[in-house]
C-alpha cells in the first residue's frame, strides 16, 4: 500500500511541475536571444559582406579611458560550427600621433558571463574602469 500512495505522490508532483511549466511558458514569452541595440546588429547580407575580421560598422563611443578615445566595433567573425557571425568590440586608441612603426596593438579580453544583454560589461560604460589594461 505505501508503494502505491508514493507513487500516485510521485505522478502528482510531476503532473503540478509540468503544469506548472505549460503555463509559465503561456505567461512567459520565450524568444531568442537578441543584440541590446542596433549597434549590435547586422542582417545577413551585412555579415556575409566580407571576409572574417572586415569590419561592419564602427561608431565613437561617449566614454573611453583617460587621453584615449574609444570606438564600439561590429566586425565579421565565425562561430565554433564555421557560419559566419556578427561580433563586438572596443578599439582604444591612443590621442597622440602615432610612431612611424604604428601603436602596438594590446589586446585584452574579458570572458562574457551569459548570453543575455545585461551580461556582457563591454556595454557598460564603466569596463574602462574595470579594465586593468585602462591605466593605473
Amino acid at each position: 500500500m505505501i508503494t502505491i500512495i508514493s507513487a500516485e505522490i510521485k505522478r502528482a508532483c510531476w503532473r503540478i511541475v509540468l503544469t506548472a511549466l505549460v503555463v509559465a511558458s503561456l505567461i512567459f514569452k520565450i524568444s531568442p536571444a537578441q543584440a541590446q541595440g542596433a549597434s549590435y546588429q547586422a542582417s545577413n547580407a551585412e555579415i556575409a559582406g566580407g571576409p572574417p575580421g572586415s569590419v561592419i560598422r564602427d561608431e565613437p563611443m561617449g566614454a573611453s579611458p583617460p587621453g584615449g578615445i574609444a570606438h564600439r566595433v561590429l566586425y565579421r567573425s565565425t562561430s565554433p560550427e564555421g557560419k559566419p557571425i556578427a561580433v563586438s568590440g572596443v578599439i582604444i586608441i591612443p590621442p597622440a600621433i602615432a610612431p612611424a612603426s604604428g601603436w602596438p596593438i594590446v589586446a585584452w579580453s574579458r570572458p562574457t558571463t551569459g548570453i543575455v544583454p545585461r551580461a556582457h560589461r563591454r556595454s557598460r560604460c564603466s569596463c574602462f574602469k574595470r579594465s586593468p589594461a585602462a591605466g593605473p
